[in-house]
């Protein structure tokens, strides 16, 4: 695991989320492999980057967090985790996070990677399986709820 690689994306999450929602994200520990499926906790957002390496990000959630990042974002509040504005909130938190991280990676590294449109969506326990590409994984917690970051390279740098 090349921590090099991973490091912006926590980086990013944190700032963006506190930035763009006033919200605080803190980790629950480091990253860890991630060899089995991803059983969601709500709300799920998915982007793809490809370069000189590839990858994605997916950035999974509790319903509640999701919710409260739409409602901060757009000033107002939200029923239904899945109104549209709520799930356009989140995948465009994750556009955010994504080419935040991307660019740091990039300018440090010349990786020149590009980043695909992001998909999202709702269903706790749902099982997210993405073979052929390892992934780690990092618990996160907000006050609102919690958060997982799953970051995947086909290889290091």
């Amino acid at each position: 695991m090349d921590e090099r690689l991973y490091s912006p994306f926590i980086n990013s999450i944190k700032a963006m989320l506190n930035q763009m929602a006033s919200i605080e994200v803190e980790p629950a520990g480091a990253f860890y492999s991630e060899s089995d499926d991803i059983i969601s906790y709500g709300v799920t957002s998915i982007i793809s980057f490809a370069g000189n390496i590839k990858g994605r990000l997916l950035l999974d959630m509790e319903e509640g967090l999701a919710m409260k990042i739409a409602e901060n974002i757009n000033m107002q509040s939200f029923s239904n985790v899945r109104d549209y504005m709520v799930l356009a909130s989140i995948s465009e938190l994750n556009n955010i996070v994504s080419g935040d991280a991307i660019t740091a990676l990039n300018n440090s590294h010349s990786l020149g990677l590009r980043l695909a449109p992001p998909i999202v969506f709702a269903g706790k326990g749902a099982a997210i399986c993405i073979p052929k590409i390892s992934s780690v994984s990092l618990d996160c917690t907000t006050k609102h709820g919690k958060l997982k970051l799953n970051v995947a390279f086909e290889r290091g740098l």
